[in-house]
Formats: C-alpha cells, structure tokens, sequence
C-alpha cells in the first residue's frame, strides 16, 4: 500500500524547500511533486491536482488557493524508506501549511506499477527496438531484425577431399604400422640390470649379527669410561 500526504503551502519556494528536506532524508525523488498553477485555473487546475495526487476532498479547496500563488505539495511513499510516512508528516510540519477544511490530506492507496527507464525493471525488454505494449505478443529477437534462424542451402563440401589423411600433407609417415612388435629389451632369463654397474650381490645370503658393535656386548658408555648415572 502506498500512503498519500499532500500538503498547502503559501508559495512555491516553501513547497520546494520543504521538497529537498524530504529528498535529503531519503525519500525518492520520484515520490514528491510540488503542484503549481502554471496558468491553469478552476476546475482544470483541479484535475491537475488529482492527477498529482490530491484526494478529490482536497482539490477544489487547493486549486482556489494554488490560483493565488500557494503551491501543493505531494508525498507518495511506501516501506522504504522505513517509517516514510512518519518521517514526511515531522517534515512537512516544519513550515506553516495553508489549511483547508474538510480536506483529506493522508490516505492509502494500492501501489500503482509505473512504467520507468531503468532497465532493472525492464531488462526483458532492452534489446527489443521498440517496447513491447500490453496487447501485442512479444516475438522472436530475430524476427525483429529479419534474421533467418535456419539456412536452407546445400553442405559445403569437407576441406580435405579424397583418401589422404591430414597429416601426409607435411608428415609422410603413416599413422598406423602393420608391423610385428619387436622381442623386449629385456628377456625373462637376462640377469639384472644392477649387475651391469654393480657387482655386489642385491641380496646376501649370511647370518645376521646380533650387535653393530661385537664384543661383550657393552654399553657404549662402558668403552669410554662415562658413567651413566651419577649419584650425588
């Protein structure tokens, strides 16, 4: 729901001033109108006012006083910013307004969907040439430019023609040879090939000793002299 506040000030310049108050606070500028004659009078100057926004209670009283120099002001706001309707009443209330009896200047009403330049709200339609209206069917983006989506024309023929493969243009070598392999570099039987550089065996076949160091068996310490625990 969108809330609707109109105000009646003396003269144009309170109206604007109260105007870039409003704007510099947070509500959109597309959400305020300051209504002037304009060289209109009576009742289309009343028109002028609904169209604007004021409630038809308050048109005619406002038209009398905007003839003589007075400005409206109109406020349509919404949820956002939040408490707007509360931040323009404080606002509108900081100049002395022109009263009218028996004028609704507050009301609700159903959020009107307007028609704008940003194409945030639009971006279906910003690659079509004209803007699509309510009663015409959108259609194909290529119709619109005469594009053809399918081309009945005979296939080209492949670039390489005949038996030969791409690659005997500028390598002779066949890609596939019907060649037998050849016998394994290294047979079943041949021996290792650590022997070739190498000749002590890989593997020995001897007793394992028991100690690095042979002997008794003594501690390291013991071959030193060191004792290993010292008793104070």
């Amino acid at each position: 729901m969108t809330t609707v506040i109109t105000r009646l000030y003396a003269d144009e310049e309170t109206a604007c001033d109260i105007a870039r108050q409003l704007k510099s606070e947070g509500i959109p500028k597309r959400a305020l109108k300051v209504v002037v004659a304009d060289g209109k009078k009576g009742a289309a100057l009343a028109e002028a006012l609904k169209s604007a926004g004021v409630h038809p209670s308050a048109a005619a009283g406002y038209a009398e006083r905007v003839a003589g120099g007075a400005a409206a002001l109109v406020a349509k706001v919404n949820y956002k910013p939040l408490g707007a309707a509360k931040l323009v009443r404080a606002i509108t209330a900081r100049a002395a307004v022109v009263a009218v009896e028996n004028a609704t200047e507050e009301f609700t009403c159903e959020d009107a969907s307007e028609m704008t330049d940003n194409i945030m709200k639009d971006h279906r339609h910003i690659f079509l040439p004209q803007p699509v209206k309510a009663d015409e069917k959108p259609g194909a983006f290529s119709e619109r430019f005469g594009w053809k989506l399918l081309l009945d024309t005979p296939r080209k023929k492949n670039v390489y023609e005949g038996t030969k493969f791409m690659s005997q243009d500028f390598w002779p070598t066949p890609l596939v040879k019907t060649t037998a392999p050849k016998v394994k570099l290294l047979p079943a039987d041949a021996p290792p090939q650590s022997a070739k550089f190498w000749k002590a065996p890989l593997l020995k076949d001897t007793p394992r000793q028991s100690n690095v160091i042979p002997g008794d068996f003594l501690p390291f310490s013991n071959t030193f002299g060191l004792a290993t625990i010292q008793r104070r």
